[in-house]
């Protein structure tokens, strides 16, 4: 028991470290780890010593003069769920595929739950934002200087408004995939051995993603449908999130070229750093995704070894 106490403590410390970090100008790349800590204290101690210690540092962080602490409070919960999902799933001894699946579908529900309560508070949510944007004086001289004029900041705003849905379900899928692969090495080293996910080579799509990639990709070419309507803003969505499927299929098919053909694991993480800096490559790299997904490349592959 003493020693659940003093790792929930050191843990409870890095992870208030960590929100700390959000408000300095290392927040651009820290938010992205602070389901780790979290995860690693759920799991390393007992739910009835991770429940006062936790309780306790949100009462203490209210202590924080300007508000301070709710905004790391809030900060602090809004990781909670997704992290004590995957904790739970790590204790079970759950696929390393299934843990992941259920952080990202838990963020999935905590950010559609909160894009929910916002354009419920904030009726006209869409003006709400124009008016925060650009009444702000410099923000809002940097909006107009970057797009050119205010009418096209308004269709800005709006259609990172109608991309809420794609943002939602990369970031959930970011978050999951990230912190599963950060806890597995702290787990393993501290806990028990936690199974990694399959290495990138053997990633499979299911096949039928090839008609949903085709007949959305042939829609966004030849229809033109009006800004903001249903139909527009599906494909707004679903274009971009199928793009990056079949790319990481792509991707995963050039790890397996280069295991089958003895070169070096460099030229596919070269390839995969392109993607992601040059987005323009994305679809190149969907292309050959299709390819791998439609043709018997990877048994011939195996068969000529």
């Amino acid at each position: 028991m003493a020693a659940a106490i003093r790792n929930s403590l050191i843990l409870c410390g890095i992870h208030a470290l960590a929100l700390f970090t959000v408000l300095t100008p290392f927040g651009l790349v820290s938010w992205q780890f602070q389901m780790v800590p979290l995860i690693a204290w759920m799991v390393l101690a007992p739910v009835r010593v991770f429940v006062p210690v936790y309780v306790a540092l949100l009462l203490l962080m209210l202590l924080l003069p300007g508000g301070l602490g709710i905004v790391l409070g809030v900060v602090s919960l809004l990781f909670l769920p997704a992290s004590a999902v995957m904790a739970w799933q790590y204790r079970k001894r759950a696929e390393p595929f299934a843990t992941a699946a259920a952080g990202a579908l838990t963020w999935i529900g905590v950010l559609v739950a909160l894009v929910v309560w916002m354009f419920t508070v904030q009726t006209d949510f869409v003006s709400a934002l124009e008016q925060a944007m650009l009444g702000d004086p410099f923000l809002g001289s940097f909006m107009t200087t970057l797009f050119g004029s205010q009418d096209q900041v308004y269709q800005a705003i709006r259609l990172i408004i109608d991309a809420i849905p794609m943002a939602i379900m990369l970031f959930a899928v970011w978050q999951a995939v990230l912190s599963h692969w950060l806890a597995r090495k702290i787990l393993s080293r501290f806990w028990q051995p936690v199974p990694r996910m399959k290495p990138m080579k053997e990633w499979r799509l299911p096949r039928s993603l090839i008609w949903y990639y085709l007949i959305v990709l042939i829609l966004d070419m030849f229809l033109s449908f009006e800004a903001g309507s249903l139909p527009s803003v599906i494909l707004l969505n679903a274009l971009p999130l199928l793009t990056y499927a079949m790319a990481v299929q792509g991707i995963g098919f050039l790890f397996f070229l280069a295991d089958a053909k003895g070169w070096s694991r460099a030229l596919p993480i070269a390839a995969a750093v392109i993607c992601v800096l040059f987005s323009p490559l994305l679809p190149l790299a969907a292309l050959v995704g299709v390819f791998d997904l439609a043709f018997p490349f990877r048994e011939r592959l195996k068969t000529n070894r």
